[in-house]
């Protein structure tokens, strides 16, 4: 009973306790590093077995390690054992002689004791550290994933409240045709604006009346109106240069209604197959020695050479370049576009019809304060008219419909 007592003993003072104990010597070390040296020339000559490979790969082999083995070894070897039940093979012979230098003074139990003081002061600390990190990691990694969660919810929830405020269903599926089509109304929107825009030529003229009246070295710069008022919502070069364009060349849609329905966007087209098909068509093409450079043979007797003043020549290029800017008639790019559908002339537009529409708010305080106290004699049902023809306008443009329908199709950025 006495030998199963447990002993509390410190684990960093367990080899000295060994020692003291005279279980180990103290000079243990050299013995251990004598044995270490038997065991890298007996690793040199194992038996192929994958169990003995996982307990040599990367790792200090101890005692433990040595009579496992022994263990495999008594089956691998199996064929060596004599009728003396002692094993004839070099293999057995070289790991009992380790396992017998490893018990001889105890040099095992001074070398366990030595890894597991190595084990519970270095490396228990460090897995936990390891393990606190990783802990750590993990709920950082939970925290983004909640927070994901939740601005997709958003995104979404803010997607399907803005496909119905387009008037769009928020079913699932591919919602860029219909929303595509569904902005292609603006266009009627501004043919409405542009009709819409003669109602405010009444209010356009009593601002400017009353500006000369009042600042006769002022004039009042709202063209842009009274363009659209007469000639409607034309191309920005014929509102820039007063004449019809021969020709539109209109910039390419942003998006178009024949674009194929997204794939999924998990796979990645390299365009492999364009390529191939294209090198697929082309014929095959042999090489003729006689190139045909397109010149027809002539007599070289019957060349002559004509000799041009280059004073002439430079009149004559300088008068073809002008007569082709003349007929040049070309809308392209931002001037082929209309003048609403022109971000800097829309934006003018927009600015006129404020700047109108805060002279009529003053004129109607003061109306309705004071009256009418000069030559201009509007009443205020008049100026409510006015102002009310001009919000009505305004209020199309800057619609939030309007907004995100020109935003698709010219801004989409």
């Amino acid at each position: 009973m006495e030998q199963h007592i447990a002993i509390s003993i410190h684990v960093p003072k367990l080899l000295e306790w060994l020692i003291s104990r005279r279980h180990c010597k103290n000079e243990w070390q050299p013995e251990a590093v004598k044995i270490r040296a038997k065991i890298n020339v007996a690793i040199q000559d194992m038996p192929a077995n994958e169990t003995i490979a996982s307990l040599l790969s990367g790792t200090y082999i101890n005692y433990f390690h040595c009579l496992k083995i022994i263990e495999i070894l008594e089956t691998t070897e199996a064929d060596s054992k004599n009728i003396f039940g002692s094993y004839t093979s070099k293999r057995m012979k070289d790991w009992k002689e380790i396992v017998s230098l490893y018990k001889r003074n105890n040099v095992y139990l001074a070398e366990a004791a030595e890894l597991l003081i190595n084990i519970v002061k270095y490396e228990l600390p460090n897995l936990k550290k390891l393990i606190s990190k990783q802990q750590q990691l993990q709920n950082d990694a939970k925290k983004k994933e909640t927070e994901a969660l939740k601005s997709a919810n958003t995104a979404r929830n803010d997607l399907n409240s803005f496909l119905k405020e387009l008037g769009l269903d928020t079913g699932e599926g591919s919602y860029k045709k219909r929303l595509v089509a569904n902005a292609l109304q603006l266009h009627a929107t501004h043919e409405k604006v542009a009709s819409e825009t003669k109602l405010i030529l009444p209010g356009l003229e009593h601002y400017i009346n009353f500006t000369a009246l009042s600042l006769p070295h002022h004039t009042v710069n709202l063209n842009l109106i009274k363009y659209i008022a007469e000639k409607g919502n034309t191309t920005v070069y014929e509102f820039i240069h007063g004449e019809v364009p021969t020709q539109i060349i209109t910039p390419p849609p942003v998006f178009s209604e024949d674009e194929p329905e997204e794939t999924n966007e998990d796979t990645i087209d390299w365009g492999f197959d364009e390529v191939n098909a294209s090198l697929e068509a082309q014929p095959s093409t042999t090489i003729d020695d006689n190139i045909d450079l397109g010149f027809e043979e002539e007599n070289n007797d019957n060349i002559q050479i004509e000799l041009v003043d280059p004073g002439e020549a430079s009149g004559k290029e300088s008068e073809e370049v002008k007569e082709e800017k003349l007929s040049d008639k070309v809308a392209r790019g931002d001037k082929a576009l209309t003048i609403f559908e022109n971000s800097q002339t829309r934006t003018n537009f927009i600015n006129q019809l404020l700047e109108l529409n805060s002279f009529l708010k003053m004129r109607l305080f003061d109306a309705r304060k004071e009256g009418p106290n000069d030559d201009l004699v509007e009443s205020v049902a008049g100026l409510e008219d006015m102002q009310k023809s001009i919000e009505s306008v305004t209020s199309l443009l800057l619609s939030k419909t309007s907004q995100h329908f020109y935003n698709i199709l010219f801004l989409p950025k």
